[in-house]
């Protein structure tokens, strides 16, 4: 189901499982990171980030874009990380470190900081990542 040509919703729907599953181990993994390993903050905010990333290319490629598959696993890899650093990741960072600089609890910062470029990021994963 397309949203007038542009925008596939069931997808975009399995997209925001993966997105939710994404969510779940970058919050966690940041607070194990930060709590029980006694990481800096901020280098674990980058950390948990990048470990989310790889968790949902995973996820999508194998379950949201899974029929489109033109290009190699490596490639995609790249491609996938690449926009999501460019859009998502960076995004996420800088609202996380923002709103860590203003006082903002570390979990809801970095919660608030996920949900910056879900859009941009999901249109550049179907436009030119998982490019059908």
């Amino acid at each position: 189901m397309r949203l007038r040509g542009f925008f596939d919703i069931k997808r975009f729907l399995k997209f925001s499982v993966v997105g939710a599953s994404g969510v779940i181990v970058n919050l966690g993994l940041l607070y194990v990171f930060v709590r029980f390993l006694g990481l800096n903050k901020f280098l674990s905010g980058a950390l948990a980030i990048e470990l989310s990333i790889l968790n949902n290319f995973f996820w999508n490629n194998l379950w949201t874009w899974r029929e489109r598959r033109a290009e190699s696993v490596l490639l995609r890899l790249f491609k996938y990380n690449l926009a999501t650093a460019s859009t998502s990741a960076l995004g996420n960072y800088v609202v996380f470190a923002f709103l860590l600089r203003l006082g903002l609890n570390y979990l809801l910062a970095d919660l608030i900081g996920i949900g910056v470029a879900v859009i941009i990021n999901f249109l550049l994963s179907d436009r030119w990542v998982f490019k059908g």
